[in-house]
């Protein structure tokens, strides 16, 4: 059986997932954004083709939530995998320095 190893840029994966980070607090920002103006419609809007265009306008508010936790999980998983990636190719590397060491001594 072989092993198979991936060689990644961790800088550019680490870089990915804080891109997922920021994207998900702007959808968080436009979701402020959108129930200041369920508000303003509720207010305006008191009829009962109002009150079901809330309903729906609501559940779209509400499904950004989805949106939100997805890019933060992928962003956990990517900044994540970056760093332990990096640790791996630093500890390969502090041994590769020792055993050339050993080798000349």
């Amino acid at each position: 059986m072989s092993v198979r190893s991936i060689k990644i840029n961790c800088k550019h994966v680490y870089e990915s997932g804080s891109k997922y980070e920021k994207e998900a607090n702007d959808i968080l920002d436009v979701q402020k954004k959108l129930l200041n103006s369920y508000s303003e419609i509720k207010k305006i809007w008191p009829t009962v083709d109002g009150h079901n265009f809330l309903v729906s306008f609501d559940n779209h508010i509400s499904d950004l939530n989805k949106l939100v936790n997805f890019l933060d999980e992928e962003a956990s998983i990517l900044k994540g995998s970056a760093l332990d990636h990096n640790q791996v190719d630093n500890d390969f590397f502090e041994k590769m320095k020792r055993s050339d060491i050993d080798e000349y001594d």
